[in-house]
Parts: structure tokens; sequence; C-alpha cells
């Protein structure tokens, strides 16, 4: 690898002199630490994409040097791993788990050293963006898991065992909502979760439960697992997350019993709780719990009489959100603005999943291929039908990787929940760079991605508004 491209690829990160700079520091760093300087090849060269794109993650590689080593060894980023890998890697570390301090540690090292490697594999455009939000929820849901793993071995030693009419251990299940159970996370996403466990009861086995009750032990159990998961200490956390989806919201207990689950969809879940269901999945403790929750849910997920008001509703909800967007920000809706938001505001990210929610709530009783949980695949179920016709689906499928792509961007450079264009000028050209590094100019950058951010949202919103056309006729 000749020299001048390394220096080409940290020129062409946004933040040339940052990048320069904190490289060569890296090196230095590098040398002292592992005793042996970095080897001039691809691998190094994939590393160094990293300076002047992710801050956060270049911090990490700065106090600890030694992060870059996996990456540099042969074939470390040309392949994804599955769900597989990555459990079995973490669980094997927290096999060697003392105590809950070190269960922190453990989760936060293991979560940010792939993170920095998926990271680069996306910065380098190593696999495709699908399989890219894929690899992030595989690695989300191998820390729920390990996590959920970790609890089952403490709580039981503490309480003991808690055990159905036949003595057979009590299921408790994670379901991952939102991108997580559709398998397409953010770099920064909240994990949104909704616990339940398999019935009520207080049998316990070889513990000392002082007399309490299954669904005591099962919301002491959330309130832990969340803690490990969403904690911010001195190693970062491993994921935020949100349980603001669970029955009731915040309103609602932290952990529900199967019955009470059944009990409150099939009779109080309004509309938009029922199409969050469609992203459902479980991803934490008893699957097989899990999966016949959702098979009891099918059919008030997915009706087979079709129901137009889910159009109706859609409509008003993302209406509801442009107003609160509007009413806290004053900018952010219009994508000719600056600041605009590519998750909330118009022809954005939400308009694409609110568009395929409808089209699975109303279709999804009759045609079984559309209760795909992953957003491109049920967009490619619904042209495969003939429900929308090609070009629609080709224009809508490249938008929502376009914009999700650019939200990807922004989240990699502080781990912030952010979704808005930078409102600072230098800022925009350095996303603008970071997405188009072989632009002629960085005006040419700015003036590309401006360009593509209106021929998306545009074919969004034509989209979106077409609904309605939809609920008109029926």
């Amino acid at each position: 690898m000749p020299r001048s491209e390394l220096i080409q690829q940290l020129q062409h990160s946004g933040y040339a002199a940052r990048a320069e700079y904190e490289w060569s520091q890296f090196e230095k760093s590098y040398q002292l630490e592992v005793g042996a300087s970095l080897p001039d090849n691809a691998a190094t060269l994939a590393v160094s994409s990293l300076f002047g794109r992710s801050f956060y993650l270049t911090n990490r590689l700065l106090l600890n040097p030694q992060l870059a080593t996996p990456l540099i060894q042969p074939d470390a980023l040309s392949q994804a791993k599955s769900i597989m890998q990555f459990s079995s890697e973490l669980e094997q570390r927290m096999q060697e788990v003392a105590d809950q301090k070190q269960a922190l540690r453990v989760l936060r090292e293991y979560r940010y050293e792939e993170t920095i490697r998926i990271t680069v594999r996306e910065l380098m455009v190593l696999d495709d963006y699908d399989s890219l939000g894929r690899e992030r929820s595989a690695l989300a849901q191998a820390c729920v898991s390990a996590a959920v793993t970790y609890l089952a071995r403490t709580m039981s030693s503490q309480w003991g065992q808690p055990v159905n009419s036949a003595g057979q251990p009590m299921g408790f299940t994670v379901l991952g909502m939102g991108k997580l159970g559709g398998e397409d996370l953010n770099y920064s996403s909240d994990i949104d979760l909704i616990y339940f466990y398999g019935a009520d009861g207080n049998n316990f086995l070889n513990g000392d439960a002082h007399g309490k009750s299954f669904h005591e032990y099962f919301v002491s159990y959330g309130k832990t697992l969340t803690y490990l998961l969403n904690e911010r200490t001195a190693d970062g956390f491993v994921y935020r997350v949100d349980m603001d989806l669970r029955p009731e919201g915040t309103q609602g207990t932290l952990a529900n019993s199967l019955e009470a689950m059944e009990t409150y969809y099939e009779s109080f879940g309004d509309n938009w709780e029922r199409m969050a269901m469609t992203k459902a999945r479980p991803v934490g403790g008893d699957i097989s719990l899990g999966e016949r929750f959702l098979k009891t849910m099918s059919p008030f997920v997915y009706p087979r009489v079709k129901d137009y008001s889910t159009i109706d509703q859609v409509l008003d909800l993302k209406k509801r959100i442009e107003q609160s967007l509007q009413g806290k920000h004053s900018t952010g809706i219009d994508p000719q603005q600056a600041n605009y938001n590519v998750k909330l505001g118009i022809g954005g990210i939400r308009e694409v999943e609110f568009f395929i929610g409808a089209f699975q709530r109303l279709y999804g009783g009759e045609i079984p291929e559309l209760r795909t949980r992953h957003s491109m695949s049920a967009l490619e179920q619904i042209k495969n039908f003939e429900l929308i016709p090609e070009a629609e689906y080709n224009a809508l499928a490249q938008a929502y990787r376009f914009l999700r792509t650019v939200e990807n961007r922004l989240q990699t450079y502080e781990e912030q929940q952010t979704h808005s264009l930078p409102r600072a000028k230098e800022d925009l050209q350095a996303l603008a760079i970071n997405l188009y590094p072989k632009s002629e100019s960085i005006q040419a950058a700015v003036d590309q991605l401006q360009d593509q951010l209106l021929i998306h949202t545009e074919c969004v919103r034509r989209s979106f508004a077409g609904l309605l056309e939809r609920s008109d006729v029926a």
C-alpha cells in the first residue's frame, strides 16, 4: 500500500487536519504499545478510514491502540459475523465474569470492539447496506442475550429458580422492537425492548424468594437487565434501552405475564401498537415463548379484513410528528432548509417505514409473505405481489438506503442520537465529503448531497401522500 494512498484517505475524511494529526499520534502509540509498526497493507488503510469520520471510535483507538490488532489480521474485515459467531465469542468472555461490575465492563468492551470493526467495514464499503444493518443488529442481539444468560445465573442463585406447576423453569423473553426487531439497527439507535414471562405464580426452587411472586422477580430481572445494557460507565454503555413500547408505555409495569400481554393487545392495543408488532422479534431468553406470543398476536397484527382506517391513522400520526418537530425546532421538516431531519422530516425515513407498515397491516392477513420484519424485504414483497409498481419500489428502496446511510454517517461521528443535517457550513461540507470522497471539490460533494436529498425525499413524499388516495378509493 503506497503511503500516499493512506494520506489521501485522511485528507478526504472531511476533517483532514484532525484526521492526519490523530493518525500520526495513533501510529506512535501503536508502536509503543505493541512493539511493532502497523503493517503497510490494505487492513491498515481500512483502519485509517475511522480517522476524521468517527471521533468517538478514534478516541478509543488512541486510548487503547491494541484494539487495532485484530483488525489487521487476514480476513478480519472481509466477512460479516453471524449471530452465532457474536454469541459464541461473547458467551465465552462472560463465562469468566465474577460479578456485576465485571459483567458491565465485558459487555461494553465487546460491543465497542465489534462496533469499530463493523464501522470500518461500512466506511470502506466492504459490504452492502442491508448486510451491515443485519450485522449491527446481530451484535445487539448477542449482547442482550448474553446479559439475559448472565442474569438467569445470578438471579436464580439469589432468589431461586422460578418454576411452573410441573417443575419446569419459567420462561422469560425479551422482544426486540423497531430497528432491532427489523434487523436494521443504526450506529446510535435506542434498542426498543419488551419483557414478558410465561405465567404468574410464586413457586421457586433452591432459593430464598421470601414469598415474592414471579411478577416481582421478573420486574427485578428486567430492571437489572436494563441497567446492564443502558448504564453509562467509564467504559461507555452497551445500548440505550427504550421500554416505551411495552403495554401502557411508561405507565405500564416493566414485565408482564404472557396472559397479560395477550389480553392487552387483543383488547386495548391501539392500531399503531399493533403496527409496531410487525417488527417484533424474540432476541433474548426463551425464544420459543416469544414465538408463541407472536403466533397468538398474528390475527390482530395482520387482520384478514382490510381496515383502511389504518391509512388515516398513519397519515395523522405523521402529521403530528411534523407538528411536534416544527414546534420544537422551527426547522428540520423541509429538506430544502438547514438542519433537515432525515428521520422525521418530509420525505424522510419514517414515511418509508409507515408506508411499508400500512401495506403490511392492510394486506398481511391474506398475504403471509408480507409478514417480514426487515423493511427492505417487506417492501420487496409488496412489489412482488404487485401492490406497487416496480419503478416505485426501486425509487423507495434507493431513497430509504440513501437516507439511512446519511443517518448512520451522522451518528458515527460522536455516538449521538442525531438525525439532522449539520447547521454549520464546515460540518455539512465534512459530511458531504464523507459520503462522496471522490467528488472533484468540496462544493461538488455538497451539491451532490443536496441534489440526492431532494430527489429521494420528493420520491418518498409522493408515495407516502399516495396512501391517502388508496384510503379514498376504499
